[in-house]
């Protein structure tokens, strides 16, 4: 159960991150996902 909650998280993080530097190319959001 928990896994799979995790895993939706991770996937939701994904999403933003991507729509973060879609809408702020030179954003840190960038960075984020590297840590």
């Amino acid at each position: 159960m928990e896994a799979k909650l995790l895993e939706h998280i991770k996937e939701q993080l994904k999403i933003f991150a991507h729509k973060s530097r879609k809408l702020n190319p030179n954003h840190e959001a960038d960075d984020i996902e590297d840590r």
